[in-house]
């Protein structure tokens, strides 16, 4: 079953088929690919999809950002702008639409299921997939610009329960043994320990239980994360940190080591397979401090 029609507009060839094929593996389908904003409006208005694709550097008289909005405001039709950019930019906009996927295809759904138990999962997920969206848009999405801040010190307990606060867990148990300590990261830490209890969420099945610890090691901090979830099959952990690991638009885990690798973080998994998830981040000496004061 379809999740809905999308238009894709996309003057570079090789760009509106990668997009394509992201989609059609999403079970979307895309009426139509056009190159122009003026042939844009005419397919928009013929086809009457659901989504719109744009290239927010569309070559034209009016260019893509004007023409979005015109298709937006005029027509009633939701417009997701993408562009080419840098690897790393578009690291982020990979996480961004793939939110907006799974969001729109449980909307689609949604409206055709009415008055039954399918009908309000359907709803559960639209508000945890939403959640997400707009965690995601706290994060810049000009990396050139992220770059230049250099990394800072963070409180590591206070970056947890920032993500808590934003996940809102239902019925899970938090337990956050972390007191004291700052560890000096880049600016997008945060995401990472989202991306891991959102993991978790999505892929755990049946997880009641979030654990996060500390403990020096030598010069080292040891930062642990583990859920009580079914845990990571043996071929996800040859590939957890990889783009596209569970599906081609998962780039979260391939992002959180990238962030914590600028300053010489690492991040391993190293539970049984299929045995709960246990992620183990090792700071070294000097990017991380303890913040108690002596008595």
């Amino acid at each position: 079953m379809s999740n809905g029609k999308i238009l894709i507009i996309e003057d570079t060839q090789a760009v509106a088929q990668v997009i394509h094929e992201i989609l059609e593996k999403n079970k979307f389908s895309v009426v139509d690919t056009v190159i122009s904003g003026k042939s844009a409006i005419d397919a928009v208005r013929w086809l009457k999809p659901n989504l719109v694709f744009m290239d927010i550097d569309l070559a034209g008289s009016l260019g893509g950002i004007p023409d979005a909005e015109n298709i937006s405001d005029k027509m009633d039709i939701p417009v997701i702008y993408c562009t080419v950019q840098p690897d790393d930019i578009t690291i982020i906009w990979h996480d961004l639409l793939n939110h907006l996927l799974v969001l729109r295809g449980y909307l689609n759904l949604s409206k055709k299921r009415q008055n039954d138990a399918i009908f309000l999962e359907s709803l559960g997920k639209e508000d945890q997939t939403a959640k997400a969206l707009q965690c995601q848009n706290k994060f810049p999405c000009n990396y050139q610009d992220i770059r230049a801040q250099a990394p800072i010190w963070h409180d590591l307990a206070d970056i947890i329960d920032s993500v808590i606060v934003q996940l809102k867990p239902p019925s899970i148990e938090i337990n956050v043994a972390v007191n004291n300590v700052e560890i000096f990261a880049d600016p997008r830490i945060e995401k990472v320990f989202y991306d891991l209890m959102e993991n978790s969420l999505r892929h755990g099945s049946h997880v009641t239980l979030m654990d996060f610890s500390e403990r020096e090691m030598e010069d080292e901090l040891i930062i642990t994360y583990c859920d009580n979830g079914w845990g990571i099959t043996a071929k996800d952990k040859n590939n957890l940190f990889q783009k596209g690991c569970g599906k081609p638009t998962d780039l979260g885990l391939f992002l959180s080591k990238k962030i914590l690798s600028i300053t010489g973080i690492t991040i391993t998994e190293n539970s049984e397979p299929g045995n709960s998830a246990r992620f183990k981040m090792t700071v070294p000496k000097g990017m991380w401090r303890s913040t108690k004061r002596n008595m």
